[in-house]
């Protein structure tokens, strides 16, 4: 739901399972309610973990262990122990979405979204990602609720802090070749990456990477748009007639 454009979403390599957690889903909505009391409905659709390559939008509630949508709003979330089980990638949990659309040096491309860190851990929570020369800016968070801008280039910034509860809007632009983010309509960073072959794409979520899962994660993102074409658009995109869910094959 909730995207401008044609999107799939894609994530992943955690622990499969057959059927939808109805208990889970109860407890996520009491979350939100308290959370955000005055949400609107503007959000994505997108994530999915691992077993299956592709998964379709009538099987998302068979992944609701680590995906769920109220509205526009997603829920992202991964188990303490949980691992990449795909391949022989050690630890490796994610859940990711992210969009069809997909760039190389040139035009610029636009991620909108409203993040809410609900039970914070180690985390990439944004990647612009090259499938050939991987990442050129990611924001991560930290076991506090800390947001980190990292640089694949440049030294990281922290730049915010103690943020568990507490939503705050991002904003990515990227060329290709050169990038910039916002916090709160701010600009906090910008850089340059050289990805001369392959195309880059936005992806926004959890990945813990080589790292374990030592306790519950869990994040809201609200409103997540790609080249909105108005302001508006931004904070209130069109759904798509589909969505699926896609397996993240490799890093």
């Amino acid at each position: 739901k909730g995207f401008a454009g044609k999107y799939s979403p894609k994530a992943g390599d955690v622990h499969y399972t057959t059927a939808g957690y109805e208990q889970l889903a109860d407890q996520v909505a009491a979350t939100m309610e308290k959370v955000l009391p005055h949400k609107t409905s503007r959000s994505a659709g997108a994530s999915g973990p691992l077993g299956n390559s592709v998964i379709p939008r009538e099987d998302f509630k068979k992944w609701s262990r680590w995906y769920q949508e109220d509205g526009r709003t997603q829920v992202f979330r991964l188990f303490k122990g949980e691992t990449n089980v795909r391949n022989t990638r050690a630890n490796a949990a994610r859940i990711e979405a992210f969009s069809n659309v997909s760039w190389k040096r040139g035009a610029w491309h636009e991620w909108s979204g409203t993040y809410t860190i609900i039970k914070p851990h180690g985390a990439a929570i944004f990647q612009a990602k090259n499938n050939i020369h991987d990442w050129s800016v990611q924001i991560n968070m930290n076991a506090t609720g800390d947001v980190i801008l990292n640089h694949r280039r440049a030294e990281d910034k922290v730049i915010a802090t103690d943020m568990v509860g507490k939503p705050f809007h991002i904003r990515v632009r990227d060329n290709g070749q050169d990038y910039e983010v916002y916090l709160e309509g701010q600009k906090v960073g910008e850089g340059s990456y050289a990805r001369p072959e392959g195309t880059t794409g936005f992806r926004w979520g959890m990945y813990v990477g080589h790292s374990e899962v030592d306790h519950d994660a869990m994040i809201f993102v609200s409103g997540a748009t790609v080249d909105a074409e108005t302001a508006s658009d931004a904070w209130n995109p069109p759904s798509p007639a589909s969505a699926k869910i896609e397996e993240v094959n490799k890093r």
